[in-house]
């Protein structure tokens, strides 16, 4: 009796384990989860701006290449007589189009060329005039480094955790 109960005091305990595990699997499972989306998340937030970044690149130089081009050609039309009026027209109306277009994007591009200037400026101001401020800055660049260092490995410390369950269970369910 007292060696059975011994076993069941056992048995209970092990199934405690057990579950507690299980729990602990899942709470972590979940966790890798929700971490995988967020991690994923970033990584098509960073897609965004690094094609956005692209598409105002090669706006630019489409824009800025038709422009060039039809204004050449706009100059050579209005040097050659031996063209229609209704060609020309049309050319000049495309070419006002492309212009604003063009403009558009100039505008954009100097106001973001401002910004990184002034950007710029203001970090190299700070470094010869207050050396506190820069170091400031690069520790907090530092901090942010390893901050997602942190988050990086702990993602992957959960990674294999999970793997190692997997592997533990099999290996488990194989001894049995």
């Amino acid at each position: 009796m007292y060696y059975f109960y011994y076993y069941y005091y056992y048995f209970y305990y092990y199934y405690y384990y057990y579950y507690y595990y299980y729990y602990y699997y899942y709470c972590c499972y979940f966790y890798y989860y929700y971490f995988y989306y967020y991690y994923y998340y970033y990584y098509y937030y960073y897609y965004y701006y690094y094609y956005y970044y692209y598409y105002y690149y090669y706006f630019y130089y489409f824009f800025y290449y038709h422009y060039y081009f039809y204004n050449n050609n706009n100059n050579n039309n209005n040097n050659n007589h031996h063209h229609h009026h209704q060609q020309q027209q049309q050319q000049q109306q495309y070419n006002n189009n492309n212009y604003y277009y063009y403009y558009y994007y100039y505008y954009y591009y100097y106001y973001y060329y401002y910004y990184y200037y002034y950007y710029y400026y203001y970090y190299y101001y700070n470094y010869y005039n207050n050396n506190n401020y820069y170091y400031y800055y690069y520790y907090y660049y530092y901090y942010y480094y390893y901050y997602y260092y942190y988050f990086y490995y702990f993602y992957y410390y959960y990674y294999y955790f999970y793997y190692y369950y997997h592997f533990y269970y099999f290996y488990n369910n194989n001894n049995n």
